[in-house]
């Protein structure tokens, strides 16, 4: 007698390839617009008016655990959006939100929150003395954040 049954394997190969590749899209997805959003808010902390609304984005994603974050979009938020936007309509839009997007939408935002912090870290890890000689050589701004502060910044944060 065996202990694996090798028909019910090969049955649910296919499922095991569906479910990695759709991990891996989720993962592509996460990653891509995660640094979107991480950029953005590193920028955004760069801005004295703007810097208390990221740290306030970044302290309640990166806070919170990525499960409560993903019941709150798929259930939560489509029927505070029901509420505010079906008032004394007589025909009601459906705000639901699809199970994958929803996905797609949490572990962005957490990932953009985690990648600012890492994209944040590698800015203040340049050296001043490079942002210094740039501006005495007469960099404007710009050139140096494009060309010296941001390419340091991701050398120094790409392995995290």
């Amino acid at each position: 007698m065996t202990i694996f049954n090798y028909e019910k394997i090969r049955e649910w190969i296919p499922y095991l390839f569906r479910g990695i590749s759709t991990t891996l899209l989720i993962a592509l997805v996460a990653a891509i617009f995660g640094l979107i959003i991480g950029i953005i808010l590193v920028l955004m902390s760069k801005k004295r008016v703007l810097r208390h609304l990221s740290t306030i984005y970044i302290d309640i994603f990166r806070g919170t655990p990525l499960l409560l974050q993903l019941s709150i979009i798929y259930y939560a938020l489509p029927q505070i959006l029901n509420a505010i936007f079906n008032q004394g309509l007589t025909s009601d839009i459906d705000f639901s939100i699809p199970a994958l997007i929803a996905v797609f939408i949490a572990f962005s935002l957490s990932s953009g929150a985690y990648i600012s912090e890492i994209i944040g870290s590698g800015i203040n890890s340049v050296d001043k003395n490079e942002i210094e000689a740039a501006i005495s050589l007469g960099v404007s701004k710009y050139h140096v954040y494009k060309d010296i502060i941001i390419k340091t910044a991701f050398k120094n944060s790409f392995p995290a």
